[in-house]
């Protein structure tokens, strides 16, 4: 497992299985495994904790 703090509010995780994004509007994104699935969860729609880009990913 890796945790990595990208700003502020944001984290991913990376573990074997998938790939777990938290909370992300901004900052650099670490390099994640397209082999596994992604899960991005917003705690709540406010600016500093959701981004539209998220549905690019």
């Amino acid at each position: 497992m890796r945790i990595t703090h990208i700003y502020h509010s944001g984290f991913a995780v990376e573990l074997a299985s998938c790939n777990l994004l938290f909370d992300w509007y901004t900052g650099e994104l670490p390099a994640l495994s397209a082999d596994v699935p992604l899960a991005v969860f917003v705690s709540y729609e406010h600016s500093d904790h959701y981004n539209l880009a998220i549905w690019g990913l």
